[in-house]
């Protein structure tokens, strides 16, 4: 895998495109360090006996994904070029936007509200790193 996304990468690159390379780069970093966040707050999931309910799965995974989403939504529509490279952004609109920052400050209020009331059986440690998670977006 590692050398079909380096030839993958040469080949765009000496292609003429390198505004795809700079376009995957930034959405593929996001989408990575999101899952960074939830492989490590599954950690203390696990030390906690693992996840409560399906409605803790549903909501953590809904507190890690709709925060990530809706920052690099906004990022990817309102800033220019990431660290001097082009890149393809999106086009969406503030009521977009703003619809997703709703939807990802919901989540985090019902996965917060949730685990509070199932206090003893989620780790403090998965709780910090879904809260700092979605602060980081």
């Amino acid at each position: 895998v590692p050398l079909a996304i380096l030839a993958a990468t040469y080949a765009l690159f000496h292609g003429g495109y390198p505004i795809l390379i700079a376009t995957v780069t930034l959405y593929l970093a996001a989408w990575h360090r999101a899952r960074q966040n939830l492989g490590i707050a599954r950690f203390y999931q696990a030390r906690a006996g693992g996840p409560a309910s399906a409605w803790h799965v549903r909501l953590f995974c809904a507190a890690v994904y709709l925060p990530m989403t809706a920052g690099v939504a906004f990022f990817a529509s309102t800033s220019p070029p990431h660290e001097g490279e082009e890149y393809i952004g999106l086009s969406l609109g503030p009521p977009v936007l703003w619809l997703l920052g709703a939807l990802a400050a919901a989540s985090l209020a019902a996965y917060l509200a949730y685990t509070v009331r199932c206090r003893e059986s989620v780790h403090p440690g998965e709780r910090w790193l879904v809260v700092a998670n979605a602060l980081a977006a």
